[in-house]
């Protein structure tokens, strides 16, 4: 047969947006070290929807974001935030589970029921700007100042400290991060709490967690966003919690 023996695929996801609600919110599982010693990198799970054209219903999808990306994006995907996604697809096996999450076996017993399935790895991405609806929340909760949205207003530059703040603002503890819900790892795992992107390149469970920190960053969080307040010093401590 003439022509290359090796292919490639790539798939574009333009225009979609952030789809998450109260039933169905953005998922964040921290970083966490299993009993045995493995480490498992922080998970974000995106919902997401595309209106294309000419179509009576919009498209949902599901992205999932690993490691340092998980905590950029739970920090800035506010609902209905526009994103440009350029993703690697993978088919890969999974096991069928029955509706009571049991495992289905193969009909002759030899082991469990597959299925091929398809994952996206995200290699490249872009934003654009909150949705007027979420800007409208964040004005009314006082977080957008008025002038947040001119150049030559001191609220303007409060503003951009305010989002400086949140690339700063790792994950320590708590059922939210940034606009995500928290997922904890199963119990007897022990959280890592701290820089997701580098928590794979150092030993991030060394240090104990204290309320003590807990405290503190608590009270530089605003309590209806997850976020620090205007002014706010950032929080970057690492350590670990036992769940």
């Amino acid at each position: 047969m003439a022509g290359s023996k090796n292919g490639f695929v790539t798939v574009q996801m333009v225009g979609c947006r952030v789809a998450t609600r109260d039933q169905n919110p953005m998922r964040y599982t921290p970083a966490h070290r299993k009993p045995d010693g493995s480490l498992v990198s922080a998970r974000l799970e995106v919902p997401v929807m595309v209106n294309e054209y000419n179509s009576k219903e919009p498209d949902a999808y599901k992205l999932i974001a690993w490691g340092g990306r998980a905590d950029l994006f739970a920090k800035a995907l506010s609902k209905g935030k526009e994103m440009n996604f350029e993703l690697k697809p993978k088919s890969y096996f999974r096991k069928v589970y029955n509706k009571n999450n049991e495992i289905v076996m193969q009909p002759d017993g030899s082991g469990p029921l597959t299925v091929r399935a398809l994952s996206f790895k995200i290699t490249n991405f872009t934003w654009g700007a909150d949705s007027e609806a979420q800007k409208a929340l964040e004005i009314a909760g006082g977080i957008r100042k008025e002038g947040w949205d001119n150049p030559n207003s001191p609220a303007h530059a409060e503003w951009l400290q305010t989002l400086a703040n949140r690339k700063n603002l790792f994950y320590q503890g708590g059922d939210t991060f940034g606009y995500a819900v928290v997922v904890q790892p199963p119990q007897g795992c022990t959280v890592l709490l701290g820089d997701q992107s580098a928590l794979g390149r150092q030993n991030a469970g060394a240090t104990a967690q204290t309320t003590e920190l807990v405290n503190q960053v608590a009270q530089t969080l605003d309590p209806a966003t997850g976020f620090p307040v205007a002014g706010a010093p950032a929080q970057t401590g690492a350590g670990a919690q036992a769940v």
